[in-house]
């Protein structure tokens, strides 16, 4: 099954995306080498297909976007469009080293989801994992989505595209879910990364080097925490330990990792229409733009801010067209993000935060005490010195070895007495808009999650250091010395990666199998998605509300995920405000307090039963899983039981 999986998907690349990409293209009269034309074309590819689906769904007839799909790749063979692109032979090894780091990055979300003697998910997938494939599981059952532990209740406030393309590609080629999530994307996304920030910073600067060293940096950069470790600090996560996620394990969270690949296509585009002037590049711009914030929201927020700086610079050129591609976009943006945004979320200001949490989670630095004393006796010294560490610690520290880079980077103007280029300053600004906001504002709802925009932040500065590093590298000094700079770079740079690749390659605990997962497969192999299941509670549980609430926070979304079922009240681990918890935990407590009564007295309350299961049918319930026998329902005509192992008990409404 895996085999026939795999060979699926890599005809889904080259059928769904990379034919498509390449035909659009060709018929925009863009010019691109080979691996240009890799990355863009898939990505293009990738993009479009996803529009496509997405327009048809609402229209109910998803499937003419494949009939339109078949029609371009017959097209597209036929006239032969995917050949005569060149390849340059001086990019082998670079395309062996790409190779080798993408695999590398992929790994932890690989191994992640290994499947041996159960799934394994770990880390932040023992959650968020869980979220994802349970959302994939509701895309590709319904459109518009619902709530995958809400059943019927509309699903908004959230960015779904990525788990929407998955869900449509399980559909066409009867991929599981797993795999897709957990093998195959990684894999391909890593790819689209590498390959696309080197032919970005090749085009840009003309140095392999150059290019080589931003594949490096973006996937591999780290921070200073393991300075803090020297000092005998060793609590610090080596990752984020200073308040920002290191790239090292950036493909544990897909929608961000797929952001980054159209965000390097983006400014791909951008760049290319600033040296050509072609029309099409900036139509390109427009579709990248009006729809990555479906795929992750603080994407558009730092594509749509550098667009607008494009806009400006352009207007100042009397370039007034560009003022219809800025309302295209807006166009795209409103049609496909705004139906399903949260109307209600916006940005609190709260200034500094994110350098003063880091500093507040120092145990030794005694933070708080510090500022209550600096601020009662009036110590301006003491606060400035306390600001500027926090400074220190943030900036400098999460940047690691990109310091040097990032300082040399403006080195290069001076001494070619040129000012730097406006796709350069474009970048420049996109990297401090994607750092001041979280800097200065928290949002609504998950409030502190903002701080995933410092992560574009450190990609794009990446990107400077790359050019900065290979500037320095072609200064003429002694080449053992260079050797020893180039190692000690290296050194200095991967220790915030090692602990993470240890961790998801080596820890062999967290499988997900057992009479749990047993009873999950069971329920998806019988009926269909669309038949809600509700989780019962331990009899034993005291129905309070402390105690239900706390129940309910230890749920999952395993049940939705793996059992293939809508799930009637399940933790999402996010707070949505649509979602009303409390009158779903009053349901179930009314259900369980029915079952203690009818334990107790069945001949008194004899009639409970029927009541019972016309409760549950009100709802929509169509299975009830219990860890407990349900006694009320072995006199219901409506009920029975269907699963009985392993002290769990499945009950179906008939």
């Amino acid at each position: 099954m895996f085999i026939y999986e795999f060979f699926a998907f890599l005809f889904a690349i080259v059928t769904l995306f990379y034919l498509p990409g390449t035909f659009l293209l060709k018929k925009l009269k863009l010019q691109t080498n080979l691996l240009e034309n890799l990355f863009l074309s898939t990505t293009f590819g990738i993009v479009v297909f996803t529009i496509l689906e997405y327009a048809f769904s609402w229209l109910k007839v998803d499937i003419l976007a494949l009939v339109f799909i078949v029609i371009i790749d017959v097209i597209t063979i036929k006239n032969k469009l995917f050949l005569n692109h060149k390849w340059e032979k001086k990019d082998k090894w670079s395309v062996i080293l790409i190779l080798i780091f993408s695999l590398i990055f992929a790994t932890p979300m690989i191994t992640s989801g290994y499947f041996s003697t159960g799934l394994r998910l770990l880390g932040v997938n023992n959650i968020d994992g869980l979220w994802h494939l349970a959302l994939i599981n509701e895309l590709k059952v319904n459109f518009p989505p619902f709530h995958p532990g809400f059943s019927g209740v509309p699903l908004t406030g959230y960015h779904f595209f990525f788990f929407f393309l998955l869900a449509k590609i399980s559909n066409i080629f009867n991929i599981s879910h797993v795999n897709l999530l957990y093998r195959f994307f990684p894999l391909l996304l890593s790819l689209l990364w590498g390959i696309g920030v080197y032919t970005l910073i090749f085009a840009w600067s003309k140095k392999r080097a150059a290019a080589l060293w931003a594949v490096f940096l973006t996937m591999f950069g780290g921070s200073f925490v393991y300075l803090s470790h020297f000092e005998g600090h060793r609590e610090l996560s080596l990752n984020s330990g200073y308040g920002i996620l290191q790239p090292s394990v950036s493909m544990l969270n897909p929608p961000f990792a797929i952001s980054i690949v159209i965000l390097i296509a983006f400014l791909f585009s951008m760049f290319s229409y600033l040296t050509s002037r072609k029309s099409a590049w900036l139509l390109l711009m427009v579709i990248f733009a009006g729809v990555v914030a479906m795929f992750k929201v603080y994407a558009g927020m730092i594509i749509f801010g550098g667009f607008a700086v494009f806009i400006l610079f352009e207007l100042f050129k009397k370039n007034y067209r560009v003022l219809l591609a800025g309302i295209a976009t807006c166009m795209i943006f409103l049609l496909t993000y705004w139906p399903f945004s949260d109307k209600s979320a916006h940005l609190i200001f709260y200034p500094l935060w994110a350098p003063h949490s880091v500093l507040a989670s120092f145990p030794w630095y005694g933070y708080e005490e510090k500022m209550y004393t600096y601020t009662r006796q009036g110590v301006i010294r003491g606060l400035i010195e306390t600001e500027f560490y926090a400074f220190y610690i943030f900036f400098i520290g999460n940047l690691g070895t990109r310091i040097i880079g990032l300082f040399v980077f403006p080195i290069q103007f001076i001494k070619n007495k040129k000012l730097p280029s406006t796709f350069s300053f474009i970048v420049f600004c996109m990297a401090c808009g994607s750092i001041i906001v979280p800097l200065f504002f928290i949002q609504t709802g998950k409030v502190f999650e903002i701080i995933q925009l410092a992560w574009y932040f450190l990609f794009l500065i990446s990107l400077l250091s790359a050019l900065g590093f290979a500037f320095f590298f072609e200064l003429k000094f002694p080449k053992p010395l260079k050797a020893v700079i180039f190692l000690f770079i290296i050194i200095a740079t991967v220790p915030s990666a090692i602990p993470d690749y240890r961790y998801y390659i080596l820890t062999s605990g967290g499988f997900i199998n057992g009479p749990g997962y047993d009873a999950m497969t069971f329920l998806s192999k019988i009926g269909s998605y669309n038949q809600p299941v509700v989780k019962m509670p331990d009899y034993n549980l005291d129905l309070t509300s402390k105690e239900l609430t706390r129940w309910y926070n230890e749920q999952s979304l395993s049940m939705v995920a793996f059992g293939n079922k809508s799930g009637f009240l399940n933790n999402e681990n996010i707070t949505f405000k649509e979602a009303k918890v409390e009158d779903r935990l009053k349901f179930i407590k009314g259900v369980m307090e029915d079952e203690k009564k009818y334990r107790k007295n069945k001949a008194k309350h004899k009639d409970l039963p029927e009541q019972v299961t016309d409760r549950l049918k009100d709802k929509k319930i169509v299975y009830i899983y219990s860890h407990n026998p349900m006694t009320i329902f072995n006199s219901s005509k409506r009920v029975k039981n269907i699963y009985n192992k392993d002290k769990i008990y499945i009950y179906e409404i008939n």
